[in-house]
């Protein structure tokens, strides 16, 4: 029961994900839960949290090397993808 629950969940999570197919610099896997930084650059929520958290980079760009915080990152939704799309790099 419990893997099912699971299962439903990334199959909502991939329904409302804006960018199908977007595959993640870091991970070089399937974005799920796409956020775009301030200066364009768009990773899966979960990557930008694990980048921004790391001891050695706290709350360092893993792109441009410069400071970012959680607050600065925007998740992608069906509902924004249009202000946000011509802002992708």
């Amino acid at each position: 029961m419990r893997g099912e629950a699971v299962d439903e969940s990334e199959e909502e999570l991939r329904l409302q994900n804006p960018l199908p197919d977007f595959i993640d610099p870091i991970t070089l896997e399937e974005v799920i839960r796409p956020a775009i930084s301030p200066l364009g650059h768009v990773m899966g929520y979960e990557s930008w949290i694990k980048c921004l958290d790391s001891e050695e980079r706290k709350n360092i760009c893993p792109i441009t090397k410069t400071p970012l915080t959680r607050k600065d990152l925007v998740l992608l939704t069906h509902a924004n993808i249009s202000e946000y799309q011509d802002k992708i790099v």
